[in-house]
């Protein structure tokens, strides 16, 4: 079996999962006080910094609902080796490998969106009301959740592919749909004025790590 699981280290992928969410929600919970263009932490972010000047400030409905495709589709990806008779067998060990990244990934994300609370590119606008109150997604732009989301599932999808298969055609596929998929997410969410390319970027690289890591700890020798 290419996979072999551990109690050991499932529980403890779990529980460190589940922990971090916990925090991120605590910290989320805890930043009570009513905030406003005005008294930003950094009413400046993203304008200086020269990758950032690149971003939109207009929002773009159509792009940021076409995102969705990514956000959902990438983690939908491993779910398809089920129809495979080669990873059927093995397919509980695989659908638990599923369930850490996605935790882990979906945990780090969240703790790092509520711990930094970037207002997003859109509520920088000159055209947004300086007077509104600003909710806790729009100050949730550090990191991509729908990049990183798309990419820890694509990843993970080519890591499993070039696992189960010999055919250099079809790992070249997997590859290049993990890599073509979250880069197109990222550039929808930065086109909808939801994410800074910073933001972007970094959620390609944690997503892609998280996606990339998990597997490889449970390959067998």
């Amino acid at each position: 079996m290419p996979y072999q699981l551990k109690p050991v280290r499932e529980i403890s992928f779990l529980a460190v999962g589940l922990g971090v969410l916990a925090l991120a929600v605590y910290i989320d919970r805890k930043d009570t006080e009513p905030i406003r263009v005005g008294n930003l932490r950094n009413p400046h972010a993203g304008s200086r910094n020269p990758l950032d000047t690149l971003a939109f400030r207009e929002p773009d409905p159509a792009a940021a609902a076409l995102a969705d495709a990514g956000l959902y589709g990438g983690p939908a990806l491993p779910l398809l080796l089920s129809l495979h008779p080669r990873t059927r067998r093995q397919y509980p060990t695989l659908l638990l490998i599923w369930l850490e990244t996605m935790l882990l990934n979906f945990a780090i994300t969240s703790l790092l969106k509520n711990a930094v609370s970037r207002p997003r590119p859109y509520v920088l606008n000159p055209d947004f009301d300086d007077r509104r109150e600003l909710s806790r997604n729009d100050r949730a732009a550090f990191l991509s959740g729908h990049t990183s989301n798309t990419a820890a599932g694509s990843v993970l999808f080519a890591q499993l592919v070039t696992t189960y298969t010999d055919n250099k055609l079809v790992s070249t596929a997997a590859y290049l749909c993990s890599g073509l998929l979250p880069g197109f997410t990222a550039y929808l969410r930065v086109k909808a004025a939801k994410h800074w390319p910073t933001d972007a970027l970094a959620g390609l690289i944690l997503g892609g790590t998280v996606g990339w890591l998990v597997p490889r700890l449970h390959r067998t020798k």
